[in-house]
């Protein structure tokens, strides 16, 4: 799959390193980061899978919500 594994799990974990230390990134997503380190990479990789698909729907049903709202309020 990848050439050379050792530069891809490295450069794989500097990422992840720059997410848990930027400032910016909610503990939210450090905290799934963190707990998702932990866990079986199979069962991670279908969890996102079932999260993006549910979560992705809900926040673009809500922003358009919001907008629609935002111009009916002008």
């Amino acid at each position: 799959m990848f050439e050379n594994n050792e530069d891809h799990m490295k450069e794989a974990k500097r990422r992840i390193d720059f997410v848990l230390n930027h400032p910016a990134n909610s503990e939210w997503l450090k905290d799934s980061l963190r707990k998702a380190l932990e866990r079986d990479p199979i069962e991670v990789v279908n969890d996102l899978e079932v999260l993006n698909t549910l979560l992705r729907t809900h926040c673009e049903l809500r922003t358009v919500e919001s907008l629609q709202l935002s111009d009916t309020s002008r």
